[in-house]
């Protein structure tokens, strides 16, 4: 997908295509953010910001914003998480893009150790995933979820989500283990949980399915919000 973009950049600035390059130069931003190479996801989300500015693509726009909104957050500049996520807003057209927004606020307010708020923004987007059948996207907002859990007395849940997260094979997974915030959750999950009852909940972590894991939130969900439908079963 790299070598594509790589040749997809170079055919459209030959061509004077300002849409295919703002296209091709979010490719190669995407895919340097998630292999966690993230100076290089800022760099040319940066090129794909001014390019499709120019060539007035909102699409390209509003992914650019949300890239780079996401490299700020993990790399501890909120203000500017914040600031690139508010331009994301206005260019939002379609569920899709919606979704996206929703990330990228959840990764930001989780920046802020805001958690609960940056659990619903991460609730938003697995009904929207679940819906679009994107279990990448679900995926990827597990680790939000798990920081909210891990200060509610449920680190063992905790610990699962980050290991199901973190075990995925179907998007990499740089970014997640570019970001101090979970590299830290780990560590206070395992001392929380003593060193053999984390190894258990991260092997049972590895072995759920996105589906079980979405199972269980809202079961969850049901428990805070109507404990009297749980105590009736």
């Amino acid at each position: 997908a790299e070598s594509h973009a790589e040749e997809a950049v170079i055919a459209a600035r030959q061509a004077g295509d300002g849409f295919s390059l703002a296209q091709a130069y979010m490719m190669l931003a995407i895919a340097h953010f998630f292999k966690g190479e993230l100076p290089l996801g800022r760099e040319y989300a940066e090129l794909g910001l001014s390019t499709s500015l120019s060539a007035n693509f909102p699409p390209a726009m509003h992914l650019a914003h949300i890239t780079l909104s996401l490299i700020e957050a993990i790399t501890g500049n909120t203000l500017a998480a914040e600031q690139q996520l508010e331009a994301s807003i206005p260019l939002v057209a379609n569920p899709y893009q919606e979704m996206l927004t929703n990330w990228a606020a959840a990764v930001a307010l989780c920046a802020r150790r805001e958690f609960d708020a940056a659990t619903e923004k991460a609730m938003a987007v697995i009904g929207v995933a679940q819906a679009g059948q994107m279990p990448n996207f679900i995926a990827a907002v597990l680790p939000v979820i798990a920081t909210s859990l891990a200060g509610r007395d449920d680190p063992a849940l905790a610990a699962e989500l980050l290991a199901l997260a973190l075990a995925q094979p179907r998007s990499a997974t740089g970014w997640l283990t570019n970001w101090p915030l979970i590299a830290q959750l780990r560590s206070d999950l395992e001392q929380t949980l003593g060193a053999q009852a984390f190894a258990e909940a991260w092997e049972r972590g590895e072995a759920l399915e996105i589906p079980q894991a979405v199972s269980a939130l809202d079961m969850l969900n049901v428990q805070q919000t109507h404990p009297e439908e749980v105590a009736n079963h």
